[in-house]
């Protein structure tokens, strides 16, 4: 077979407005639950506007026919901020740390004797905020057997470099502490 090479390039630009935004309304105290306490609430609005852009990069190489190479490369660079009449003070900030600036992949599967397979996967996701999430490799494989063309016995470990690491920085009300918002108007 002659060896293949296939290259995929995306790119994007994105501009938003009207994004969630956390607003804080008018404190108020409250005496139940015991002892008496201030409650300041978080209503949801729309004051955040912004932009996204990026690329991805993903060759596919088959350099002989029982082995094929791929990867992948991406960058997303996003900014965001709020709109003047806006009081939120880190929902951009924490969105905008919630997804990495970078993203590396490779694989390798190789197709062995006796219907085998071998697939190796290596993965680099740069830091999230906060900056204490540091950036995070890992790695899987698989070794499997297809006994019929409908059945695979497959072994398979996951994130064996680094088998502890936050995959997002989820929620920015969680990620900052707030148990919660009142979506009342």
């Amino acid at each position: 077979m002659k060896p293949k090479f296939y290259v995929d390039i995306a790119a994007f630009y994105n501009n938003y407005d009207h994004l969630l935004s956390l607003e804080p309304g008018a404190p108020f105290s409250e005496n139940s639950p015991t002892p008496t306490h201030t409650v300041v609430p978080l209503y949801f609005r729309n004051g955040l506007f912004g932009k996204t852009s990026g690329f991805e990069i993903a060759p596919d190489w088959t350099p002989i026919n029982w082995w094929r190479l791929r990867g992948s490369y991406s960058y997303l660079y996003m900014d965001l901020n709020k709109h003047s009449g806006s009081l939120d003070t880190a929902t951009a900030s924490s969105t905008e740390g919630s997804s990495p600036h970078h993203q590396i992949v490779i694989q390798s599967s190789v197709d062995l004797p006796k219907k085998l397979e071998f697939d190796q996967t290596l993965r680099y996701v740069s830091a999230l905020l906060p900056s204490e999430w540091e950036p995070t490799q890992t790695g899987d494989v698989r070794f499997s057997w297809r006994a019929v063309r409908s059945m695979e016995f497959s072994v398979v470990g996951q994130n064996l470099l680094q088998p502890h690491h936050p995959e997002t920085a989820g929620d920015p009300g969680l990620l900052l502490g707030w148990s919660g918002a009142s979506t009342e108007k």
